[in-house]
């Protein structure tokens, strides 16, 4: 089964997904529907500006439990703004390696 997850609607200041600390409730959504067997669909519709923080606190710290390939297999990243997919592999890369035992 699917589930999507719209990451703006998480947020009280919408657009803007900037802080390791906007991360906790993204990432706990994500690992919850994980444990629940779906296949995430991570959609970031409505969101102007995506940093690295984020992204290491919401996907980046999923790699201590799941490998890239499982988190890549599992996780669907829809409507990432112009110019983050490139942020969002190296973030992936980055906790792979340094998670990796």
């Amino acid at each position: 089964m699917e589930k999507i997850i719209n990451v703006n609607s998480l947020f009280e200041n919408k657009g803007i997904a900037v802080t390791y600390e906007q991360a906790k409730p993204c990432y706990e959504k994500i690992k919850e529907e994980l444990l629940n067997n779906e296949i995430v669909i991570l959609d970031f519709v409505g969101l102007n500006i995506i940093s690295s923080p984020f992204l290491n606190g919401s996907i980046g710290l999923l790699l201590k439990d799941y490998s890239e390939e499982e988190i890549k297999k599992r996780i669907v990243f829809k409507n990432i703004p112009t110019g983050f997919n490139n942020v969002l592999e190296i973030v992936i890369n980055n906790a792979s390696k340094f998670y990796k035992k």
